[in-house]
């Protein structure tokens, strides 16, 4: 449907992070450097990614060095 529209709502494009921490974190070591985010977005939005990359990749173009960016493939 967004691709037919044209246009995605608004509200795909929000996300809500949640600090993660990096191992054992005591009461000594909270500090932001401790803690990793994430982000939480809706499910109809990775899957809106995961359709653009399925019928767009061949056009992507990516580096050795951006391992760690790449987003993961679903697994069928």
């Amino acid at each position: 449907m967004f691709m037919i529209n044209g246009s995605v709502p608004t509200n795909c494009g929000k996300s809500y992070t949640v600090p993660i921490p990096k191992g054992i974190v005591t009461r000594q070591t909270l500090t932001a450097d401790n803690f990793r985010g994430i982000s939480i977005s809706p499910t109809i939005t990775k899957q809106f990614d995961h359709a653009v990359l399925d019928r767009f990749s061949r056009y992507f173009a990516t580096f050795e060095y951006q391992f760690r960016l790449k987003t993961a493939q679903l697994s069928p």
